[in-house]
């Protein structure tokens, strides 16, 4: 066994992305619009900060979640499309970077515009998404879904034995409860485990771990890595994955997600201040990707920041960069006196109200998705490590 610990960060996406928005930025055609941008993304957060910094102003976001219809983000008010874009305006260039780019599409395209005139791809995710190129696998084996799945399980095993022996909290969450809880195991058509945990014990778990044994965590606690994402990741380090659900792609082992849980304000002022400041500071990490001494210290102003918002200290908490944003705000009783569900062969925390959690996030959650719905991701390529 080698046990190598592997953590690389790919950032030919990103070239990608500066260059085609600087030839937004300098086409004539393109010059006095008015610019939507479609989607509250990461992305179109450095989508927006970027054509700020050359003087060129995004009017409005679009989103087809009625939950941040309404919000301030990135600066921006966002609208839905029909409020916004509705009506067809020859003025408009509405920017696209999403791997939902298919449906947005269709969707401007019933408004009356047009790809390529009004309709801009700031990147072809779906595209960047299925390219491995930034890394030479040669000569490795790569390993099934059911073996990464494997791997996955091992994962969740050692960290349930690790937060036992340390009185460490973790909950299964998302994709993975709502698999417990409806399938006994994974969704079928699904190949992630996802995990939350209160913020501080994420970073006590940092200090536990190392990179010597089989797995390891990858977490913005460590100071020796360039992992800026408050959200962690576990990893087998016996394994090679490259992976590209994350912006830049980045190469580890097999790894699971770790999701922080902070205290979040009952007040409805400081909740909104809160969640603004979080998105603000969550993005000014990303807008500074190519500046190490920028992004180091913007994430440590955003650990420095949750951590003031102790878990144990809120009777409400949450974890709000992630896909479901403000859904995922509960009342602290929910997770108090966690329950043991089924999952493929373990035994795992949940949360105590798990039936009100899913609720939340997915409403009907036992009804299963039309069947055209019932595609996962699979945005990774996973192989056995080996000498070479």
């Amino acid at each position: 066994r080698l046990n190598m610990f592997e953590y690389v960060r790919h950032t030919e996406s990103l070239h990608k992305l500066y260059s085609n928005l600087d030839k937004i930025i300098t086409d004539g055609k393109f010059q006095n619009r008015r610019y939507v941008m479609f989607g509250t993304s990461r992305f179109a957060g450095m989508i927006i900060y970027y054509l700020q910094l050359h003087n060129v102003q995004v009017e409005a976001i679009i989103d087809n979640d009625e939950k941040r219809q309404g919000l301030i983000v990135y600066g921006v008010k966002v609208y839905s499309p029909e409020q916004y874009v509705g009506i067809k305006d020859e003025s408009f260039r509405i920017i696209i970077a999403s791997s939902y780019q298919d449906e947005m599409i269709r969707q401007l395209c019933e408004f009356g515009y047009k790809i390529g005139e009004h309709i801009i791809i700031a990147i072809d995710l779906k595209k960047e998404l299925s390219e491995y190129g930034y890394a030479d696998r040669t000569g490795l084996r790569r390993l099934s879904i059911q073996e990464k799945k494997q791997c996955q399980l091992a994962i969740l095993e050692n960290l349930d034995k690790v937060c036992k022996e340390n009185g460490l909290r973790y909950y299964i969450c998302c994709g993975t409860l709502l698999g417990a809880v409806r399938h006994k195991g994974y969704i079928p058509w699904d190949d992630d485990i996802d995990v939350t945990m209160p913020f501080n014990d994420i970073n006590k778990l940092t200090q536990i771990m190392d990179k010597k044994g089989r797995y390891s965590i990858i977490s913005c606690f460590d100071r020796s890595l360039e992992h800026y994402d408050v959200e962690a990741l576990l990893t087998d380090n016996d394994t090679i994955c490259d992976c590209n659900n994350v912006f830049p792609q980045i190469s580890s082992g097999v790894t699971i997600d770790v999701f922080p849980l902070t205290g979040i304000p009952d007040d409805e002022q400081e909740r909104t201040d809160y969640i603004s400041r979080m998105r603000n500071m969550d993005m000014e990490k990303w807008n500074y990707l190519y500046d190490d001494n920028r992004i180091r210290e913007a994430c440590d102003r955003q650990i420095e920041y949750m951590m003031g918002f102790d878990y144990d200290k809120y009777d409400t908490v949450g974890s709000i960069l992630g896909r479901y944003f403000i859904k995922e705000i509960f009342p602290k009783k929910w997770f108090e006196d966690s329950t043991i569900l089924q999952f493929e062969n373990l035994s795992l925390a949940a949360p105590s109200s798990y039936e009100e959690y899913l609720k939340k996030i997915y409403g009907d959650y036992m009804q299963l998705p039309p069947v055209e719905k019932r595609v996962g991701e699979h945005n990774s390529r996973a192989y056995e490590k080996c000498n070479m």
